[in-house]
């Protein structure tokens, strides 16, 4: 069950509600809210009455000669609540549903604090075997899953040199320039940057938008053709793309 749906069932003391939404099976239990959990939100006295209630009913249902009296049902209640803080309260309604029906054994003729302590310890024994199966279903898939970094690496390598590669090809075809391949390859990176910012430069002085190379002239600048509409631009390009 869901914490908020106890919570609010016990507000409510809606018992009867909170006890028919019990599953009848310990694997189906496991995450049920903490009775130290509970106690924190509704109170103690609130989870004690509800015990205290569950065990008169199961007092009813067994067919023993040394029953519960009126007077061990607070003390039972409150035992279970300090001993088991850990548990959960459809840890103990469930308990309280199979011991009434002989799940646990025989119990001797006596339903007391002490039986209901060996049905808690064997109720936790079970549940112990459940989660100690879950852990390891758990550590099985965590190692079915666990990821091969190395090969990660690799992959991710090879994909970007297919990916510098490709960039080289382009380049190649763009500014046919055939030696780049094997003269500038060690140099893809600053290449392609000094191209980004050639580009920014040209298109913030509204170049690109000039038809062919009308209105422009070619300055030459430490060895590089910068094409501009005068040298004083063309040497703001220069300083913009390659220094």
């Amino acid at each position: 069950m869901r914490h908020d749906g106890v919570v609010m069932l016990l507000k409510a003391k809606n018992w009867t509600e909170l006890v028919k939404s019990v599953p009848n099976s310990v694997e189906k239990i496991m995450d049920e809210p903490l009775i130290c959990q509970l106690v924190k939100q509704v109170g103690k006295e609130s989870l004690q009455q509800l015990l205290e209630a569950q065990i008169i009913i199961l007092a009813n249902q067994m067919n023993v000669s040394n029953n519960v009296n009126a007077t061990q049902v607070p003390f039972i209640a409150e035992t279970l609540l300090d001993t088991y803080p850990t548990e959960s309260l459809a840890d103990f309604i469930l308990v309280f549903k199979r011991g009434s029906i002989g799940f646990y054994g025989n119990t001797y003729h006596k339903l007391d604090c002490a039986t209901i302590m060996e049905w808690m310890g064997k109720h936790i024994e079970k549940k112990a075997m459940y989660r100690e199966r879950d852990n390891t279903r758990l550590k099985q898939a965590e190692s079915e899953v666990k990821i091969d970094y190395a090969a990660y690496i690799e992959r991710m390598r090879k994909q970007e040199e297919i990916e510098r590669e490709s960039k080289i090809a382009a380049i190649v075809k763009e500014d046919e320039f055939i030696q780049f391949r094997e003269n500038r390859k060690s140099n893809i990176d600053k290449y392609l940057a000094e191209k980004a910012r050639l580009k920014a430069a040209i298109e913030s002085r509204g170049l690109d938008k000039l038809t062919g190379m009308e209105g422009l002239k070619s300055f030459e600048i430490e060895g590089i053709a910068v094409w501009a509409r005068n040298k004083e631009e063309a040497q703001e390009i220069f300083v913009e793309v390659y220094i």
